[in-house]
């Protein structure tokens, strides 16, 4: 699945597979989701503020820090799919790096 990822020293457009497993590795933890505008949806470890996972990004849609490894991606229904090229630049619109905070 094409997603976008931030990791350590990373942002950027990754393939990775759409399962579970791997969408845990990815972000360290148990998942969780939320959802965003324009049909994105944030991918992030739901302990990454209680286990004080290094900051990220800030997401200027609901207001909060995100921590640790997390993908945002795109949802049909209930599963989850490839974003698309364009989708860049709403991503880029919706996190803020740390170093521009």
């Amino acid at each position: 699945m094409r997603a976008y990822g931030f990791g350590e020293g990373t942002r950027g457009f990754i393939e990775i597979d759409n399962e579970l497993k791997a969408l845990q590795d990815y972000v360290g933890g148990y998942i969780e989701t939320v959802g965003l505008r324009n049909g994105l949806i944030l991918i992030c470890n739901e302990e990454g503020k209680i286990k004080n996972l290094p900051y990220r990004a800030f997401c200027i849609p609901i207001k909060q820090f995100i921590t640790g490894n997390f993908l945002v991606v795109r949802a049909y229904g209930d599963e989850f799919c490839d974003l698309r090229k364009d989708d860049e630049k709403l991503i880029e619109e919706t996190f803020k790096d740390m170093n521009e905070i």
